[in-house]
């Protein structure tokens, strides 16, 4: 179990001005017409699920679960709210929130990876420990954090888009560069997973192509550097051998011209 603590089932009817939101916020946007539906239905129908808070004094209670509730009650116009008191301690609270919307709230992609990691690195819960509290493998656990390499602004073209988790995937391994641009090109053309799979493969070897050509580029460019070299020193042995041999180099748009003049008597004398 969770805590220690047995729950306190009887409920409570909080004043909505004595409610705070929890510290540890696990979701970062709310969607304005959910809102206004469940606020809705909460006018009409009341509030069927109670969130759970828990008190910090007697004109103060910290929202553990329930914070669309909450805020949907708010825009209803309620005075008080039904609630279920938790006797925990804050950090007890914390992981009880945060496990209650992974399994409970709609959270993004994004915001879900965020919830583990923060359960991981702040509440010292190991990757198997958060994987069985949501009845889920600890690979899960691991594909979903691996989406946290996404740039803040990849994240948002890709919530703002409903760009799939299948797509987001698809690009995952790619670098930066890459993977901007093809998740730009499924967000502006509406392309299905095969589709952009086609798109993925198609850039890849087209960048293959152009990296081979960059290299072999680099190889001639290196070889060339070689043979001047080689060059030199021949042009240096000869000076050090008594041939007053001198060189020089021009470069034009096209060419890079080496010249290099040797006396006629040093020729022949050779020959000799």
């Amino acid at each position: 179990m969770l805590f220690s603590t047995e729950w306190r089932n009887r409920l409570h009817y909080i004043p909505l001005d004595y409610i705070i939101s929890g510290k540890i916020p696990s979701r970062t946007y709310f969607d304005p017409k959910e809102l206004r539906v469940l606020s809705e239905s909460i006018i009409r129908n009341g509030v069927l699920q109670p969130i759970i808070v828990r008190k910090l004094s007697s004109e103060e209670y910290e929202i553990v679960s329930g914070e669309r509730r909450f805020r949907a009650s708010l825009m209803a116009g309620l005075d008080e709210i039904p609630c279920i008191v938790l006797k925990c301690t804050e950090n007890q609270s914390v992981i009880f929130s945060l496990l209650e919307n992974l399994q409970h709230e709609r959270l993004n992609m994004f915001e879900e990876a965020n919830v583990m990691k923060f359960l991981i690195t702040e509440c010292r819960m190991s990757k198997l420990q958060i994987a069985r509290r949501l009845g889920k493998t600890a690979s899960v656990v691991s594909d979903r954090l691996a989406l946290l390499d996404f740039s803040e602004e990849e994240q948002q073209l890709i919530i703002k888009h409903n760009i799939s988790e299948s797509h987001v995937r698809a690009v995952l391994f790619l670098d930066r560069e890459l993977r901007k641009d093809i998740l730009t090109q499924v967000a502006d053309y509406s392309l299905t997973i095969s589709q952009t799979e086609q798109l993925i493969d198609k850039i890849l070897k087209s960048h293959d192509k152009k990296q081979h050509k960059n290299q072999s580029e680099r190889f001639i460019i290196k070889d060339v550097r070689i043979f001047l070299n080689t060059f030199t020193k021949a042009l240096e042995v000869m000076k050090s051998s008594g041939i007053d041999a001198q060189s020089s180099q021009s470069e034009s748009d096209e060419y890079i011209e080496y010249c290099v003049r040797i006396p006629k008597e040093s020729f022949y004398s050779q020959k000799k």
